[in-house]
């Protein structure tokens, strides 16, 4: 699977287990870099693995429990993007992609804005489908604009038949994204507390 718009390294660590933990189930990890800080948790019956695409520039990969990066038929990731002169936009963002994508060989390759997805903390992503690159992939993409990025999380799936099976849990990882803050780059104690303080206040306050 070619995986969709590379922008910004990014790395993970989990609030729950080892910071170098691989395939935690439901895990709960911190997706950080240069100006960008978000949560996510991988929905039900899937893992959130930090170590298996990180040769592909990915600390942030989810797949179905009992499969693999390399072997699932249906597969998840998050990154970022910084925003720029020229970009600055959700759908800036996806007009580069079809121009990147377009340009590498792959004429028929579309997007398809969908609609929003409401978060469990309040925020509100825009979802895309793409379809039409020379692999047959089926992709989602739910990005987030936040002040000096624009975070996102792909669904990249192999057949149709995956990509309508993982569609639901693809939206509960999207559901669980929290966006904690721009400037924590680092996994010290700090950035860990308040990361996870961040987390137990939403928690609070929904109750």
């Amino acid at each position: 699977m070619r995986t969709v718009a590379l922008f910004l390294t990014t790395f993970v660590c989990f609030l729950t287990g080892s910071s170098q933990a691989q395939g935690l189930p439901e895990g709960l990890g911190i997706v950080y870099g240069k100006n960008h800080v978000f949560s996510l948790k991988a929905p039900d019956g899937w893992v959130l693995d930090n170590t298996s695409g990180v040769k592909q520039g990915l600390h942030a990969v989810f797949y179905v429990e009992d499969s693999s990066w390399k072997d699932a038929d249906a597969v998840a990731y998050a990154r970022a993007r910084t925003l720029t002169e020229d970009v600055q936009t959700v759908p800036q963002v996806v007009e580069y992609l079809l121009a990147d994508f377009h340009g590498s060989g792959n004429p028929d390759y579309t997007a398809e804005k969908i609609g929003k997805v409401e978060t469990a903390r309040g925020a509100s992503g825009v979802l895309y489908h793409f379809t039409g690159d020379k692999w047959g992939n089926y992709e989602a993409v739910c990005y987030f604009q936040e002040k000096k990025t624009i975070n996102f999380v792909v669904l990249s799936c192999r057949s149709l038949e995956a990509f309508q099976e993982a569609r639901p849990s693809f939206l509960e990882l999207c559901q669980s994204y929290q966006y904690v803050n721009d400037h924590y780059t680092t996994t010290t104690p700090e950035f860990l507390n308040k990361a996870a303080a961040a987390e137990s206040n939403v928690d609070e306050k929904k109750e």
